[in-house]
């Protein structure tokens, strides 16, 4: 004999969907962040290369002089925002539309953090040890101009991506996701 079971509740199922959501939320936000360390790091590098750096902490800044001509600067945080992309991918597999989208707005919001850096290049130069604001001290300007030119090209990378999601959910015409 049969026995009556009663049907699981929405919200059920509707949490593996949700939590997607937030570990893609949280995957894109340390992308976002890892990018923009990766522009700051990159700035660094090219207007430091062939000087010896004052210490930074813990850090002797022999040491520090001695990663930075090494690849593995730039790899430390490039690779952890490659990682982030993926996971954000991978997050958002079954929903095609949903991976162009949260990388056109990660990158975006991107830019936005490397505009803000631009901007307030001199009071965050303020925050530094006096060694190193005096290695700094004339590259606020040339920050600027850097920073600016990563966002426009993080924005070119949203524009595309934005674009794909556009085209998707005009040939889909709005039947574009399955929920299972």
């Amino acid at each position: 004999m049969k026995q009556n079971v009663p049907a699981a509740a929405p919200t059920e199922k509707a949490m593996p969907g949700a939590a997607r959501t937030c570990g893609a939320i949280l995957a894109g936000l340390a992308m976002a962040l890892c990018l923009a360390a990766t522009a700051v790091l990159l700035f660094v590098k090219g207007v430091t290369q062939g000087m010896t750096l004052p210490a930074a902490g813990p850090i002797s800044g022999g040491r520090l002089t001695a990663f930075l001509e090494t690849p593995y600067a730039v790899a430390a945080t490039a690779v952890p925002a490659a990682v982030f992309g993926i996971c954000v991918v991978l997050l958002q597999t079954r929903r095609a539309r949903r991976i162009f989208f949260s990388l056109s707005v990660w990158c975006l919001a991107t830019a936005a953090l490397l505009v803000l850096l631009a901007w307030r290049a001199v009071p965050l130069l303020q925050w530094l040890p006096a060694e190193w604001q005096q290695l700094l001290v004339g590259t606020t300007r040339v920050f600027g101009t850097c920073m600016a030119l990563c966002a426009l090209a993080l924005t070119a990378v949203s524009a595309t991506a934005l674009s794909v999601y556009a085209c998707i959910a005009a040939a889909k015409g709005g039947r574009h996701e399955k929920n299972s």
